[in-house]
């Protein structure tokens, strides 16, 4: 009777670790092309210390995608350049970086000592095996510790199984700290990069990729889609019919003469974020930080967006829908 209890009992945790680890680590089976491939790892978790409080009267969010084209370790050095940066990063409560060529995650964390230098509280997220492949571009998200938390439990990579994606998108999951946790405004970040030499071959798999984060993500339905997708107006059409997304930000020039600068995308369902305020845009390099034509060109040849959005889970506290204004500055 014993012994039939200790194979009951071994069989039952046997159970619950297989579970466990086909929750984990076996998503390979469910997806023909893609498969969720990272979590959070130490570099990456929540510090330790006190949460930071949040700051009085705030009820919108900035959400921002940028391409520093690359980020890498000589423009890190370069004080004009770093300096530029933080104080364009400064601008958000969360932005997706792409084209991160670095050879380790110090620089990173360096760079966010910098912008909390004046007492901010930024942290990086990044997958935990992201330096492993040298040579390879990753994505990072980067968050004021004081307006949203992120759920590094569902902060993972998407992996194309077919190696038809160069580099594999980031996503991660968000919440609204200056909302009671009941009502606040919870949101995916999906940050892909594109390579302007890939875009015939990756722009297709861009609708896969959307809804198969949208299966994996149960009970969210704020999924925003950022980054350097390439995409031209007959994409963003293609997109908001097949998947129901729009687009805040698209291509545009810059206003540089004898320059086109790329304007990178950040899109979201149309139908069920309404807690965008409809307030969105692109920051001038040249005239918000002060460097010339030349310098905001070695700086980066994508030029930020971002877009606003309520804390609000709905766009307003008990159940009230912000009507967006169809502005953009």
């Amino acid at each position: 009777m014993a012994s039939s209890n200790r194979l009951w009992i071994l069989v039952l945790l046997g159970g619950v670790v297989g579970w466990y680890v086909w929750r984990h680590y076996e998503w390979k089976g469910l997806e023909q092309v893609f498969c969720p491939s990272g979590w959070a790892g130490k570099e990456s978790a929540e510090p330790t210390a006190l949460t930071p409080p949040v700051p009085a009267g705030r009820t919108t969010l900035r959400i921002g995608t940028f391409n520093a084209n690359p980020l890498d370790a000589e423009k890190l050095s370069h004080p004009a350049r770093l300096a530029a940066l933080v104080q364009l990063l400064r601008r958000f409560d969360v932005v997706a970086l792409q084209n991160i060529q670095l050879p380790t995650a110090g620089p990173l964390f360096e760079l966010r000592d910098h912008l909390n230098a004046v007492g901010r509280y930024y942290e990086m997220a990044f997958a935990p095996n992201a330096f492993q492949q040298p040579g390879r571009p990753i994505s990072a998200f980067l968050y004021d510790r004081a307006m949203v938390e992120i759920d590094l439990g569902k902060l993972y990579c998407v992996e194309d199984l077919r190696g038809r994606l160069s580099d594999r998108p980031l996503v991660g999951s968000f919440r609204a700290r200056a909302a009671h946790p009941s009502v606040a405004f919870t949101f995916t970040l999906v940050s892909v990069y594109i390579r302007p030499d890939r875009s015939q071959e990756e722009l297709p798999l861009i609708e896969q990729l959307y809804r198969t984060v949208r299966k994996h993500s149960p009970g969210e339905d704020d999924i925003l889609l950022v980054g350097t997708l390439q995409a031209d107006a007959e994409w963003l059409r293609q997109w908001e019919s097949s998947v129901h997304i729009v687009g805040v930000v698209g291509t545009s020039g810059a206003g540089v003469p004898g320059q086109t600068l790329w304007v990178d995308n950040i899109l979201f369902p149309r139908r069920a974020t309404v807690e965008y305020t409809g307030r969105a845009g692109l920051v001038d390099l040249v005239r918000e930080t002060g460097l010339s034509v030349q310098e905001a060109m070695a700086l980066s040849e994508h030029w930020p967006i971002w877009a606003e959005f309520s804390i609000y889970e709905g766009g307003e506290p008990a159940g009230m829908l912000l009507q967006p204004e169809r502005v953009a500055q």
